[in-house]
């Protein structure tokens, strides 16, 4: 058996990658949204069905740390080196800051209460 062949994403971070996670489209089922954050303070959305670079957006807090969606995959929060949680509204590309933690925030998740949460050092 072998193995898939690896594909490039075209406008790749310029930094180490963070994090990685799949944002469940339920709006189209020819679209498969990878988020991923990196050291260069940068949420980035590729349609790894399509291989397009669908957006970049700099964070303006340093490096991201954390990210995850919620449940209704229409927002990413991040959590950055500077301690601030932000939310990204996907459909209109919209940042703002929800949150803020005295230490960098270092793991996000989601849960099945429909909430989102990012946690400090």
């Amino acid at each position: 058996m072998s193995s898939p062949e690896p594909i490039a994403l075209p406008n790749p971070p310029n930094d180490g990658i963070t994090s990685l996670q799949y944002i469940d489209n339920n709006n189209s089922s020819s679209q498969q949204l990878l988020a991923s954050t990196s050291w260069d303070g940068a949420l980035r959305l590729h349609d790894t069905f399509a291989k397009t670079h669908v957006l970049t957006h700099v964070m303006e807090c340093g490096p991201l740390l954390s990210m995850t969606s919620s449940p209704s995959s229409n927002k990413v929060f991040t959590g950055g080196i500077d301690g601030s949680i932000r939310q990204f509204d996907i459909a209109t590309s919209t940042p703002s800051l929800i949150g803020m933690h005295g230490s960098n925030s270092s793991s996000s998740s989601n849960d099945d209460n429909k909430k989102a949460a990012c946690s400090a050092l």
